[in-house]
């Protein structure tokens, strides 16, 4: 019923604000993912402290900072960006405040691949002229658990841009651009979210 919805709903607000542990959190936006799946329009009313939980996860200075657990804290921005991504695909227009923030975000995460070591990059301005000469070495740690966070990214981005929604142009031309260069992407699931994307 609605006053289930609302009561467990605020009890994992509470619940997330308090939380002190990564497998908490990850508990936490898991459920309400679930949730969002079935009933994303009972929770609008809450999207405004709901969706500043998931940025603060949810972002390239998070993902970079040393501390914790590494693959507990890439779980857990895979489940913010879970949690976004059901957003996005059940109410959209709801974000609409915060919709350039999950988008830039979500554009950051994309690089976000601290154990691969990339050469010769190709730069920005280059990325017209294709990468048919593109060479890079890669130094890979087989049990790195961040394409998580890639794949969940860009998936983010992919419901963005199903939903119509108007983002800046400046934004929209990043996006295209950071979606491009991410097809080095070494994680065949995650290149072939990027292509989809495209």
């Amino acid at each position: 019923s609605r006053s289930q919805i609302k009561n467990t709903l605020e009890y994992i607000i509470t619940a997330l604000s308090k939380a002190k542990t990564n497998n908490l959190l990850i508990s936490y936006f898991n459920t309400l993912t679930a949730m969002a799946k079935v009933s994303a329009l009972k929770h609008v009313e809450y999207l405004d402290k709901i969706i500043p939980l998931t940025i603060k996860y949810a972002n390239l200075n998070f993902a970079t900072n040393d501390s914790g657990d590494y693959d507990e804290k890439n779980e857990l921005i895979e489940a913010a960006l879970n949690l976004q991504e059901a957003y996005l695909i059940k109410v959209a227009d709801s974000l609409i405040k915060s919709i350039q923030t999950i988008a830039k975000n979500s554009v950051d995460l994309l690089q976000y691949d601290p154990n691969y070591s990339y050469e010769n990059v190709v730069e920005e301005e280059d990325i017209d002229a294709g990468y048919d000469d593109y060479e890079y070495d890669a130094v890979v740690n087989m049990d790195d658990s961040s394409w998580k966070v890639r794949k969940a990214a860009v998936n983010v981005l992919n419901s963005l841009i199903k939903s119509g929604i108007s983002i800046e142009k400046s934004l929209k031309e990043e996006i295209i651009q950071k979606l491009v260069k991410a097809l080095r992407e070494h994680d065949e699931n995650t290149k072939y979210d990027i292509i989809k994307c495209l």
